[in-house]
């Protein structure tokens, strides 16, 4: 229990030498449509492809190999997509992801009687993660506490203006993760831009700092069919603690309703909430994902969000037919069992000449 502790007292030590660092983090500010559905509150609960982007200590406790992918419009202008891969083997968990977002920036010209012929100016920015999720419990005894995870995620970023010579940047990041998962419940830690003072370093000289966010996560089951999430976040930016929560009802197996409140920074010392709602259609591990999202700030900005997933059931054990099973019997110490005597078909003679010719007979016919 004491080592669990410890790794957990760690974790938050590397989080308040992190809290102390303004470039857009492209997976801060989105998600896939399911943790968009559920408020953004997916922390502990990351048991899917969505864990590449929102705790990459989830991956290690995944079973089998998923996709996952996502776009929707920021702004009605800005193209948002995401795309992730994981892949469970004997030696961790491994993930490949992606997310980029371009928008029109306006035109390359001085003179506004020249828009016409002007050169259209856009702005890029994408993360590729590569990301790696082990689990503990292979190594250390955590049945008190159930399967416990961590992961990271390296992050390369790359930033730029098309349409403007030497308007780019780029950066390396990463993300450190913790899962453990009981019977009761999940509990997760993520701490995003983990590294001290590190930044988006533009051809220009200027440089972008890349915020720090450590979010706490609780996740539980009140019935069998209803997933309920709350994530408490905290960052560098000087802005309140945002809460997420949300809640995640199945019905039956095909179909998710989802639905949660996401807050945003407002101010310094405020934050606006918004309200999510969403569902999801899963056919044979095939999964369509839908979220909307309001914007108590900037209605223009409340989004839809689609989500397109494949992940196979996790191969099952395979149990021994009923012809195959075979009854265990109590012993005597150094005797083995006994070995089952084929069964001998018994067949009635009815004349005379039905006996065999080499027949001899221990008992008078009858």
């Amino acid at each position: 229990m004491n080592k669990y502790i410890i790794a957990i007292l760690i974790f938050l030590t590397l989080a308040g030498i992190a809290l102390a660092k303004n470039s857009l983090d492209l997976g801060i500010a989105g998600a896939g449509a399911r943790p968009m559905g559920m408020g953004r509150s997916f922390v502990a609960v990351a048991d899917d492809a969505n864990a590449l982007f929102q705790n990459p200590g989830g991956l290690s406790l995944i079973k089998t190999w998923g996709v996952t992918s996502m776009t929707t419009k920021v702004l009605r202008k800005a193209d948002y997509r995401l795309m992730g891969a994981v892949l469970p083997t004997e030696f961790g968990t491994f993930g490949l992801g992606y997310i980029g977002m371009n928008t029109p920036a306006g035109y390359l010209t001085t003179d506004r009687a020249s828009l016409a012929s002007a050169t259209p100016i856009s702005y890029n920015s994408s993360f590729i993660y590569l990301s790696y999720g082990y689990d503990l419990s292979k190594n250390f005894k955590t049945a008190s506490l159930g399967k416990m995870g961590v992961g990271c995620n390296i992050k390369m970023i790359n930033d730029g203006f098309n349409g403007v010579a030497g308007a780019s940047g780029n950066g390396v990041e990463a993300d450190l993760g913790l899962m453990i998962k009981s019977e009761k419940a999940n509990f997760g830690i993520t701490l995003t831009n983990a590294g001290a003072g590190s930044s988006v370093q533009w051809k220009s000289g200027t440089k972008e700092e890349v915020p720090s966010v450590i979010k706490l996560g609780l996740a539980f089951n009140p019935l069998s069919n209803l997933l309920v999430a709350i994530d408490a976040e905290n960052s560098t930016i000087k802005q309140p603690m945002l809460m997420h929560g949300g809640v995640e009802w199945t019905p039956v197996s095909a179909l998710a309703l989802r639905a949660g409140l996401d807050q945003e920074p407002s101010g310094p010392s405020s934050a606006a909430t918004n309200i999510t709602a969403g569902l999801g259609v899963n056919l044979s591990g095939f999964r369509f994902d839908y979220a909307y999202r309001s914007d108590a700030l900037q209605n223009a900005n409340s989004n839809h969000y689609i989500s397109i997933s494949f992940m196979p059931e996790a191969p099952a054990k395979s149990a021994d037919s009923t012809d195959n099973k075979v009854a265990l019997v109590d012993q005597p110490a150094g005797e083995q069992p006994a070995a089952e005597k084929p069964a001998v078909e018994k067949k009635k003679v009815r004349s005379y000449n039905e006996i065999m010719e080499d027949y001899k007979a221990t008992h008078p016919t009858e």
